[in-house]
């Protein structure tokens, strides 16, 4: 049944004019459709299908990640210090032999009185007294005065003539020369430090073991310089008395 557009009657399909209010029917509407239950029809021939609804995307959620990796990597540092720590004691055991040396050096002034300054300070294994005598090189004083620097650490041995000792508590200063002349003339002046005192004198003649502390120089006796090798002695042997 189709309903008049006026006053809103139904009337018969094909009417041309409305039987309750004369209105002609040519612009008839068909009536409302009755209210939809929920379920969709079966779409009539030439109406569009209507769309599939797609269902609603989640997205995935991430699983949470297990925390404790700050804590596993300090872990392994701190392994690895405690290893390197354990590495250098046991290497460093090895140096339990060596013996650090200070020397203090004798400045000789014209006055006969004398100044202390700081000598270089070296480490040396320990040897016996045996093993440290055999193993020193016989006194070169050219190849040594040439330049004493490149020297330092080299151990020699030979004798010397005390030209000029002094004694200050348990230290000893020495300016004595090591090569033997004719006429029994000594020459070649170095200057011996000994971290101790000793029975010697001036003009006595001993041997020496001693390593190369570099150069050193002093004041003469007549107010001027001189630069001399410097030897810091380990043993001493008087060999004769002086006359």
């Amino acid at each position: 049944m189709l309903q008049c557009p006026n006053c809103g009657a139904q009337v018969v399909e094909g009417a041309a004019f409305c039987a309750a209010c004369g209105t002609a029917l040519s612009a008839a509407v068909p009536p409302e459709a009755p209210p939809s239950s929920g379920k969709a029809s079966p779409p009539y021939p030439g109406q569009p299908s209507q769309p599939v609804q797609q269902p609603p995307y989640y997205p995935q959620q991430q699983p949470p990640k297990k925390k404790g990796g700050c804590l596993k990597w300090g872990l392994i540092a701190i392994g690895v210090f405690i290893g390197l720590g354990i590495i250098g004691s046991i290497l460093g055991g090895g140096d339990e032999n060596a013996a650090s040396t200070t020397t203090a050096t004798k400045t000789a002034t014209s006055d006969g009185s004398a100044t202390t300054t700081e000598a270089p300070t070296t480490t040396t294994p320990q040897q016996s007294e045996a093993a440290y005598k055999a193993a020193s090189n016989p006194m070169n004083f050219k190849v040594l005065n040439k330049n004493p620097e490149a020297q330092i650490g080299t151990s020699y041995t030979g004798t010397a003539e005390i030209l000029q000792i002094q004694e200050s508590g348990s230290e000893t200063f020495i300016l004595a020369n090591v090569t033997k002349g004719d006429y029994d003339m000594w020459d070649d002046l170095v200057a011996f430090t000994y971290n101790s005192t000793t029975e010697l004198v001036e003009d006595d003649i001993f041997r020496y073991w001693g390593v190369c502390q570099g150069r050193f120089d002093y004041e003469t006796m007549i107010g001027g310089s001189n630069s001399v090798p410097q030897l810091e002695l380990r043993y001493v042997e008087k060999v004769a008395s002086g006359q």
